[in-house]
Order: C-alpha cells, then sequence, then structure tokens
C-alpha cells in the first residue's frame, strides 16, 4: 500500500486529518542484488526481468530461485514485484513463454508488464 501521511486540516471543517497517498516508489531490479538494495532502499515496489523474455539483456536477470526469494522477501515487507515481459516475442518462443506463465502462476507476482500485445 503507498504510504500516507496525516496532515493537519487546512480548509477542512471536520475534525478528520486530511490524507495524502503518495506516489509509489517503483524501482528496477537487475539482479537479486540490486532487487534487495531497492527494497531496503525504502522502494515500495520493484520490477524486474527473467533473462529469457528481458529488453534488458546488459542486465543479470533473475533465475527462478532468486525470483522466489526476492517475491517472499517484498511480499513479507508488505512490498510488491512486478515481472516484465518485454520483448516481442517469436512464434518458436512460446513454448518457453508458456512454461514461464507456468512457474509464474505458482508464484504469482503482483502484475506482469507486457510489451507484446499478442501475448
Amino acid at each position: 500500500m503507498p504510504a500516507v501521511l496525516p496532515v493537519k486540516p487546512t480548509m477542512n471543517t471536520t475534525s478528520s486529518p486530511v490524507r495524502i497517498r503518495l506516489p509509489e516508489l517503483l524501482l528496477p531490479a537487475g539482479s537479486f542484488d540490486a532487487g534487495l538494495a531497492a527494497l531496503e532502499g525504502g522502494a515500495d515496489a520493484i520490477y524486474l526481468g527473467f533473462s529469457e523474455f528481458s529488453a534488458r539483456k546488459q542486465a543479470r536477470n533473475f533465475g527462478r530461485e532468486e525470483y522466489r526469494r526476492i517475491l517472499r522477501r517484498a511480499h513479507d515487507e508488505g512490498k510488491r514485484v512486478y515481472v516484465t515481459v518485454n520483448t516481442v516475442i517469436l512464434e518458436s518462443e512460446l513454448p518457453g513463454l508458456a512454461e514461464l506463465f507456468a512457474f509464474l502462476d505458482h508464484f504469482p507476482p503482483d502484475a506482469i508488464l507486457f510489451q507484446d500485445w499478442g501475448v
């Protein structure tokens, strides 16, 4: 849940405090260590990719076990994890994508961010 700050009422005629919703701080996690650093640094959420379907080829990206660990850690802290599938998917890659989705069905992220509308 995004941070909410109680503020003294200004033009409010009621005695209840005005609550301001802060924007979500979403940071990239190109590796497990980067994800930990983002969470420890105050991120509300992180986004990450798996090596086979990430546009960030230069990043280390995540393996299945690292993903499960960072997902558990984030959720234990009340934070979110978004998985990116931000490449154009070729027909020959569909079986691998189906396997990834089956894995994510067992360990669901808070959202999946797509690039390819055909998926």
